[in-house]
């Protein structure tokens, strides 16, 4: 029996790095009751299920069909053919999802006048592929409870999809973007109405008028301390706040921060019947502000057709298209919200397509309504209020052959309604690579099986990816389970996909050289770091392949369409490096954040319990036993490591009590001596040059910290310092006894006396320490140094789960943006198939925590001019090709006649081939490349670098230059 989830369980550790323990608490109580076990129904239990809320509820009244094949990922052939219901042959799919999540099924039928009491035991209602009178009752029903229920109604009809929110009369939101606060450091507070604070050394303060922060720190002003107030922003590094013109309000000294506070707020929610009227609409694509309003109209038009016909207008069908356009007119006359024309185009092609299902916005929708689900049940995040449509009408075909739109009775017949069987069959010959098999992967691959890629023979889907699945990955790529564990990534995602569609994409193990990527049609990127990116960016422009960029961060996506020649690459937007390295003296002695602390303690944690004892290991397996050692050094051999090695062996433990003595010196050494030596060599008192007082923000003066053995961090850290030196050395103890026994043994301790340094203290921040290399450690072994650290230096202090956080450089992860931005990635996809004009096309950027979806169109390829009459881009590369007789001078004039260049020097790689100006490389002109190029017969390209100059000898750049023997 599932019990309330074990917050500490690696099952969720991404999620709970993004929504916080409370968040998930509270999903651990909620019970969710989902109607409509179709595509999208599916999606949203999948998602649902994977935030781990208590119990779920299947509703479904339907069997399985061939239609449902198309969307639908836990059905096959086997559940048609025995006519079985779609929630019952999801349900041990779905209960696989998660372990803690208690999932059951119900397939009795309600309608407008059934008794919906048995719904008071959910907090939140999902329906799908719901009737909307029935929509409009049960909306009323969940919003007249005491709290009110959360009710969420979505469908996709073809090419279009909607959601609707109602959260209740209000609806309180305590965390509205999921931002997490930075600490501001300030350089003065004036002494106005209203009073301007301004950060230090103009940096940004990242605050937004509106916004509210809280005091700490400041010096002289000292009634701001621990004040709230409201914020004015005036400049990045400025902003208003009170009057501080009293004489409450003394003179700012120095010092002080800041920091972001937040402050929770209602929303206001409207019924489903009277939003119909006067739609509240989260704006996605400012190129088309009507298109959403016009969808609207064109649903409401939908349904009303659907009432009164008891069925949904026929497939490309011109008279019912023009009835539901006659009921779109009066439905407008009605409206409260005045609508000027109706746009018949949205309306027609709705009611054209209304019978499909166009996949990749069932993901992207089943995505966006997990996370509502989510926000109604911890009210973390800002909900969409109150509607979201999204639309691919650029993939709207107007043929007149109606026949490519019509059924075949086969699993693809909902896409094939869509975009027609041209695309469809396309799609089965598509060549395509997929750089990453984890959260976005996963997704991506269901959703390609689902559309059919690379089903035919013609059609091939390769696969790469060489991490292994462990178990914080099953949070969100749910393409795996338990038995997963440890093996291939990029294996067990190929098998599961096949299950999907037992036609599926296979994988392929090859070198990926440029003859691999001239068979691909187009690459997607599933991958977690910029590097990775950047470089299968420049494999696709060298050999002008398109590309599908992705990425998300907790609640954040983003999807780039990079096209040959049309778009600008992933590399022309040089992404901020968020990984700044720190600078030594404040890592060492002047820490002002807590990051500062994290990382020394880190730094400290993995030189002397990793990268010491690695060297010690290393050092004896090269250089064999003792012996042999000495013999090397008596003949003055280097042997690398061996001062580090004596030492350790030098100042070796060899019991308990040992390592509880060492501990408790550390931390005299650490967090008192360190102090007074700082303030030994800055007093309080001490200045700089123009008069100012050298501990002035950002600089904190230490306080060294008196061991307290009834500190229980004091302790801790003994405890925590003592078993980590006892793993080193191979010492055994009682874990139990182990604490018991400190104690007594610090008593007996004899503690270093202090003695003034002469050591020199770097305060230059020019100087910097190279962060060291990242190792796999337990973060929890250290995080008493870091709280220890910060409080030596009055830095305010972090819970475990953040500092895990910071020192581990987690990025937040949650399975309902991961299958967003699939789903948007997907739709991509089969635009390039369908080879769409560039403003078909969408880049998107997405923030479900605010919420925000934006829309854009890509951005032009950027273009850099040689001259008043060529440029070029990113795509753009100069081939030359010659014979076998092709000679230097031949090369260089290609450039003379057809760009009006001279070639003033040749590479290849590092060796130079030609320079102008060197004696004697002239008689080089009359040689052959083939000779100069060393050429082998089996080489039959290579990249070179050319330098150049124009008719008035200035340098210039140009694309990349590649030359080949034909």
């Amino acid at each position: 029996m599932a019990t309330e989830v074990d917050i500490d369980d690696s099952f969720y550790s991404r999620q709970r790095y993004m929504l916080g323990d409370l968040a998930m608490r509270q999903l651990s109580k909620a019970k969710v009751f989902l109607s409509g076990l179709g595509g999208l129904g599916v999606e949203i239990a999948k998602n649902v299920t994977l935030a781990g809320v208590k119990g779920l509820t299947l509703h479904d009244v339907k069997n399985a069909s061939v239609y449902d094949l198309g969307t639908q990922f836990y059905l096959n052939t086997e559940n048609i053919t025995k006519i079985e219901n779609r929630a019952k042959a999801s349900f041990q799919s779905i209960s696989q999802l998660n372990p803690h999540v208690v999932v059951d099924v119900s397939t009795t039928p309600f309608n407008c006048e059934s008794d919906l009491s048995f719904l008071l035991q959910y907090q939140c209602v999902v329906l799908t592929e719901s009737p909307l009178e029935l929509q409009v009752v049960v909306d009323q029903f969940c919003r007249s409870q005491d709290p009110p229920i959360a009710f969420i109604s979505a469908d996709v009809f073809g090419l279009f999809s909607f959601l609707f929110c109602d959260f209740g009369e209000s609806f309180q939101v305590i965390d509205g973007d999921g931002e997490e606060p930075e600490e501001i450091l300030l350089s003065n507070v004036s002494k106005d109405n209203p009073a301007v604070v301004k950060t230090i050394y103009g940096v940004r303060h990242g605050l937004t008028t509106g916004d509210y922060v809280k005091f700490r720190e400041i010096k002289g002003m000292t009634a701001l301390n621990n004040r709230i107030e409201q914020i004015t922003v005036i400049s990045p590094d400025e902003f208003t706040i009170c009057d501080t013109t009293s004489d409450q309000f003394g003179s700012y000294a120095n010092g002080g921060t800041c920091v972001r506070v937040k402050i929770p707020f209602n929303v206001q929610f409207e019924d489903l019947s009277t939003q119909f009227n006067k739609p509240d609409i989260a704006m996605t694509d400012f190129s088309k502000p009507e298109v959403n309003l016009q969808s609207i109209i064109a649903l409401r038009a939908l349904h009303t057709f659907n009432d009164g016909y008891k069925r949904m207008p026929r497939i490309r069908d011109t008279k019912d298209a023009e009835q539901v356009i006659n009921i779109a007119l009066s439905i407008i006359d009605s409206m409260i919200t005045k609508v000027d024309k109706l746009d018949v185009d949205i309306v027609t092609q709705l009611a054209y397509t209304c019978q499909g299902c166009f996949q990749p916005l069932v993901a992207t929708m089943g995505g966006i309504v997990g996370q509502e689900v989510l926000i109604a049940l911890t009210n973390k995040y800002a909900p969409i209020k109150q509607w979201l449509c999204l639309e691919t009408q650029s993939l709207f075909d107007g043929s007149k052959d109606n026949s490519m739109f019509l059924p075949r009775n086969d699993r693809y017949d909902g896409l094939r309604i869509c975009i027609g069987n041209d695309i469809c069959e396309r799609l089965s010959k598509l060549r395509l690579f997929m750089v990453g098999c984890g959260a976005i992967g996963c997704e991506m691959l269901k959703n390609c099986a689902l559309t059919g890629i690379a089903t035919s023979v013609d059609g091939l889907m390769t696969i790469t990816d060489h991490d292994l699945i462990e178990k914080s990955n099953l949070n969100r790529q749910f393409l795996f389970r338990e038995s997963h564990i440890q093996k291939s990534k990029a294996v067990c995602s190929a098998e599961v996909t096949r299950v999907i569609n037992p036609v599926g994409p296979s994988t392929e193990t090859s070198v990926h050289c440029d003859s691999f990527f001239k068979t691909l049609h187009v690459v997607v990127n599933a991958l977690d770091n910029v590097e990775a990116r950047r470089y299968m960016d420049g494999r696709c422009v060298s050999n002008q392949r398109p590309l599908l960029d992705s990425g998300t961060t907790g609640p954040k996506g983003h999807v780039q369409v990079i096209l040959p020649f049309e778009t600008e690459t992933y590399s022309d937007q040089r992404d901020a490096n968020d990984e700044t390295v720190i600078p030594y003296c404040t890592l060492k002695s002047f820490p002002a954040r807590i990051e500062h602390t994290i990382q020394w303690a880190r730094d400290k944690f993995e030189s002397f319990m990793v990268h010491k004892p690695s060297t010690y290991s290393k050092f004896w397996s090269i250089h064999g036993q003792p012996n042999e050692i000495i013999e090397k050094l008596e003949r003055n051999q280097s042997l690398q490591g061996i001062v580090v090695v004596a030492k350790l062996l030098n100042n070796r433990l060899h019991t308990w009590e040992d390592c509880i003595r060492i501990a408790r010196i550390k931390f005299e050494k650490y967090f008192n001596h360190k102090a007074r030596q700082l303030l030994d060599a800055f007093p309080l008192s001490a200045t700089l040059s123009d008069g100012s007082l050298f501990w002035s923000s950002p600089k904190r003066p230490p306080a060294p910290l008196q061991f307290d053995v009834h500190n229980e961090t004091h302790i801790a850290f003994i405890e925590s310092t003592a078993r980590l030196l006892a793993d080193v050395y191979g010492l055994s103890y009682n874990q139990q006894l182990a604490r018991i026994s400190i104690p007594a043994i610090v008593a007996d301790t004899v503690i270093p006396v202090y003695t003034k340094s002469n050591k020199e203290i770097v305060v230059d921040e020019s100087v910097k320490k190279e962060e060291i290399t990242k190792v796999e450690t337990k973060i929890e072994k250290y995080i008493h140094d870091v709280n220890l650290r910060a409080m030596m230096y009055g830095i305010e202090t972090v819970d475990r789960l953040k500092t895990k956080r910071i020192a581990g450089k987690i990025v937040p992860a949650i399975a309902t943006t991961t299958a967003t931005v699939a789903g948007l990635v997907t739709a991509e996809l089969i635009k390039i198939v369908s080879q769409l004009p560039l403003n078909g096309y969408r880049n998107a950027f997405i923030n479900l925590a605010i919420p925000l979806v934006l829309l854009s169109e890509p951005g032009p390829a950027n273009k850099t001019a040689i001259n008043d009459d060529i440029s070029y881009t990113s795509w753009d590369r100069w081939d030359v090709v010659g014979d076998e007789s092709f000679t230097l001078s031949q090369f260089i004039q290609w450039f003379k006649d057809h760009y009006k260049l001279t070639a003033t020097a040749v590479m290849h790689g590092v060796k130079i081939i030609y320079m102008a100006v060197m004696p004697g490389h002239a008689k080089k002109r009359d040689q052959t490349m083939k000779k100069l190029l060393k050429l082998q017969s089996s080489v039959k390209s290579v990249e070179l670098t050319v330098s150049f100059e124009d008719k008035y000898g200035d340098s210039v750049t140009t694309p990349p230059i590649r030359y080949s023997l034909s």
